[in-house]
């Protein structure tokens, strides 16, 4: 790995996470300015209805505190003032009990509950540094982890299950009848474990990473998110996956058929525009709106299927509604909408942590160090910086990799300073041959040029395409992965390799520059563009700022959605060197080709292959002849390799002009910075065989007509063709000299009739250099034996009818009738005998059956009027009639 100037990269730091924390007025949650209450925490964050209906619990910003509101009494309980308590926290099915995990000022975690009658939090299990949230089952079961053991109470909480599960699994579900878990793997796999068993079997599988499981009440479908923000269910019982739509916040209704979500959607800059809560099929069918275009932003939609009602929050005000049918249409009509200040504080219990008590929390991290670039405040004064993140995060990644000199510019707020890299991501500069002069409004309608007018041109369209092209453009390997997961993040990583994520940590999509982790917690390390929002934006303390990824609760402001990842690597760039044959090359004809391929890339490449192709065009692929595969070591930067090999070129081709290319990095297997200078080729004549194509009737086709056109063309454009070595036979029979022979084609049209059944057709060609090319192909005529004034053709019990209406304009019908069990096969062909459409292809038990066709061919397209033809096949039965389509 090459030296990167001026950077010092400690793989394991010691990262402090310091929990900043304020003090909280719980019952006062609807966005007002409170003294004392720190502005990031006001808010009403994923609140929930009990069973009963009669009480709510909700949590403040980034889920930050836990809170019951009573519904009869109108009054609130602070039940902790901890951050992240109320990420995913659950009542119990009979409403007595709220699940959630508590984080100490020293950053462990502890599964408890909270009972609502005796108002006091219950301890399932000692503290631990990384701990799931406690989910309940209809019998009472309690389910959680604690690392990577799974461990299950029954009602008195006595332990009836414990498992590893082989890594920490946060959410961890237990189903409604208690008898299995869900559960996400270390590469964010779901899982189905049966208690009473032990078994395990895998639910999802490829490159998406998925997380937060739901059950349906009767305990056979699963709801989950993937990280990217879509919607999936499971069902058990059919084994199939099926995707719902984009969104989050899944419940299910009682019939456990159907799930109500928020549908969201994203603008071109990932900005929530638009969520609104819809009730959809668990297959992903017949989807409800529930409400109009007006509320557009309504967050954390939950149905509660006991009470049959849908709590929500909108405009920082709780609304519980019904869902009602209204002029055939569902919708929720609310029948509660509070803000929580409107209610009494009854009592706490727990104790006001300050910050200075969460000042010691310290927890190993896998981590390095990269320079910290602030979007707004290292920025010059004249440029608005508040929609630079995505530019600001790849300078930190060039930064880092010492890619550019510094450039520095004066800065005021927000104190005065100086910034090495900030004019680079605004203002008009030239590297590496490309000049950044593309232009892009900031808020403040300032054009700003650099990185930001690159990435954000053509009005935001692709900022994560052209940020990747930013980087590759600077020297280094960058792709986007659409497919993001937190095993892919730690790989990266572990290279030292930065990587950024365009994810939601507030509702407009925000790029930061990951550059560590913690794996027993499953949180990430980054440099926040804009500050740390675990003490609000914005400010300047966001370098090597804690996380907490999607799925999972230790105390830090969530990810929510990892839309993709950006990587930032150091990278090679393998180029492959022109080379040349001469230009005439024999069949069979061994050429010894020297090969050179270098690397101007950053990094050593790995090993790979080189794949010699030979085409008849320039377009490479696996369709082509592989002539030979090369294995290639690693090659250093700046470094080149050349070897030898003789190509044998093949004895059977046609003679023609051809290509043979040498690809290098055949498989893909290598991440370069530019893969467009992986292929050489260089083209020549083969003296080879004559060419024979289009031939009529095609192989193997089935036609209509008694006197049909035998014909084929044949060519030799470069050594010519002997006109009277071209022959052409029907069923062994020489018809050459009864056929029409031109330059390039000869055709024959038979004078009689040709018999019903296969025919065979051989073709014969020679060119100037010898090489005779012989082809030979069959057909099938088909004659229908139609009886005049009869309804149908029968055989043996088996029957077609005549179709009705005859002729049609729309649709038609017909009956067959099928004596034993077996394969049928019905299908239209046209005049000429192209097949048009099938209608029938599958197993038939013995009966009568019947067909209707619309005239639509097998692309969904109207045919043209004409004369059409339905055969149907069996083993044992085969007969055809004939139609008339008129439009």
């Amino acid at each position: 790995m090459a030296l990167r100037k001026g950077i010092v990269v400690n793989k394991c730091l010691r990262i402090y996470l310091i929990v900043v924390t304020f003090f909280v007025f719980p019952f006062i949650i609807s966005g007002k300015d409170l003294p004392g209450m720190s502005s990031f925490n006001q808010g009403i964050t994923n609140p929930g209805l009990s069973w009963s209906g009669k009480k709510i619990i909700y949590s403040g910003e980034d889920y930050f505190g836990l809170y019951v509101l009573n519904l009869e009494s109108e009054k609130v309980v602070s039940i902790t003032q901890t951050p992240g308590a109320g990420y995913k926290v659950n009542f119990s099915f009979d409403g007595t009990k709220i699940g959630f995990k508590l984080i100490d000022e020293n950053g462990f975690q502890q599964p408890v509950y909270y009972d609502v009658d005796s108002q006091k939090n219950v301890e399932l299990y000692n503290k631990s540094i990384a701990t799931g949230v406690p989910t309940f089952s209809n019998n009472g079961s309690i389910a959680f982890t604690i690392g990577s053991e799974l461990i299950v109470l029954n009602k008195n909480l006595i332990e009836t299950f414990r498992f590893n599960i082989g890594n920490y699994a946060n959410l961890a579900p237990i189903s409604p009848d208690g008898k299995k878990v869900v559960f996400n793997d270390e590469n964010d796999q779901l899982w189905i474990l049966e208690l009473e068993t032990g078994r395990k079997f895998q639910l999802t599988y490829g490159s998406e990473s998925y997380f937060n499981p739901v059950w349906s009440r009767d305990s056979k479908r699963i709801a989950f998110s993937s990280i990217n923000g879509f919607i999936f269910t499971y069902d058990l019982n059919k084994g199939e996956k099926y995707t719902i739509g984009r969104g989050n916040s899944v419940s299910w209704l009682e019939n456990s058929t159907s799930i109500i979500f928020c549908e969201q959607q994203w603008d071109e800059k990932y900005q929530l525009i638009s969520s609104v809560p819809v009730q959809i099929g668990y297959n992903g069918e017949n989807k409800k709106i529930l409400m109009d275009s007006k509320h557009n932003l309504i967050r954390f939609a939950k149905y509660s299927s006991i009470v049959k009602k849908v709590i929500y929050e909108e405009k920082n005000q709780i609304v519980i509604g019904e869902i009602k049918k209204i002029k055939n249409q569902l919708t929720i009509v609310p029948s509660l909408i509070k803000k929580i200040d409107d209610f009494q504080f009854e009592h706490s219990l727990s104790k006001h942590l300050t910050t200075s008590a969460f000042a010691s929390n310290k927890i190993d991290a896998t981590s390095f160090q990269a320079p910290y670039i602030h979007q707004v405040y290292d920025t010059p004064n004249w440029f608005n910086g508040h929609w630079a993140c995505g530019a600001t995060s790849a300078m930190m990644a060039l930064a880092y990799y010492d890619v550019l000199p510094a450039w520095p510019c004066n800065c005021s707020s927000p104190y005065s300073h100086q910034s090495k890299y900030g004019r680079y991501i605004c203002e008009n500069y030239s590297f590496n041959g490309y000049t950044y002069d593309i232009g892009g409004y900031d808020p403040n309608s300032n054009l700003g040029y650099g990185g930001y007018g690159f990435i954000i041109q053509n009005n935001w369209a692709d900022t994560k395409g052209n940020m990747a092209k930013y980087v590759r453009q600077h020297g280094l390997g960058s792709t986007v992965d659409w497919s993001p997961g937190y095993s892919k993040f730690q790989s990266e990583i572990d290279q030292e390799f930065p990587v950024v994520i365009l994810n939601s940590l507030t509702s407009s999509g925000h790029y930061i520059l990951g550059i560590g982790y913690n794996n027993a917690q499953k949180t990430v390390v980054v440099n926040d563009p804009y500050g740390n929002k675990n003490d609000g934006y914005m400010n300047y303390r966001g370098r090597s700022v804690i996380y907490d990824w999607p799925g999972y609760n230790s105390g830090h402001a969530n990810l929510n959605i990892v839309h993709c990842l950006i990587y930032m690597q150091l990278a090679c760039d393998l180029v492959m060197s022109p080379f040349s044959f001469p230009d005439t090359l024999n069949l069979g004809e061994n050429i010894p080709l020297t090969l050179a391929i270098s690397n101007i890339g950053k990094k050593v490449s790995d090993s790979c292959t080189v794949n010699l192709y030979m085409s008849s065009n320039s377009y490479f692929n696996k369709s082509d002849d592989l002539l030979e595969s090369i294995w290639v070591p690693e090659i250093a930067e700046n470094d080149s390799i050349v070897f030898q090999v003789n190509i044998a070129i093949p004895d059977s081709q046609l003679s023609k002009k051809w290509a043979i290319g040498a690809l290098v990095d055949a498989n893909n297997d290598i991440t370069e910075i530019s893969e467009s200078n992986n292929l050489k080729y260089s083209t020549f004549i083969l003296k080879g065989y004559p060419e024979l194509y289009r031939f009529v009737p095609s192989p193997d086709e089935e036609i209509f007509t008694s006197k049909p056109e035998i014909s084929a063309h044949f060519k030799d454009v470069y050594f010519g063709i002997v006109s009277d070595s071209i022959k052409l036979y029907l069923d062994g029979q020489e018809i050459a000299e009864s056929s029409e022979i031109s330059s390039n084609k000869i055709i024959y049209i038979p004078k009689d009739d040709l018999y019903s059944g296969i025919h065979t057709v051989k073709m014969e060609v020679q060119n100037t250099l010898g090489y005779k090319t012989i082809k030979e192909w069959q057909f099938q005529i088909i004659t229908t034996d139609v009886e005049e004034n009869t309804n149908s053709i029968a055989t043996k019990n088996y029957a077609l009818s005549q179709n009705y209406p005859n002729p049609f304009n729309s649709s038609t019908q017909f009956q067959y009738k099928i004596a034993k069990s077996g394969w049928v096969r019905i299908n239209i062909y046209s005049l000429e005998g192209k097949l048009i459409k099938t209608l029938v292809d599958g197993f038939k038990t013995p009966g009568t059956y019947q067909c209707h066709w619309n005239g639509l061919d097998d692309f969904n397209k109207s045919v043209a009027s004409g004369i059409y033809f339905y055969r149907i096949n069996t083993k044992n039965y085969n007969r055809s009639c004939r139609m008339i389509y008129l439009k």
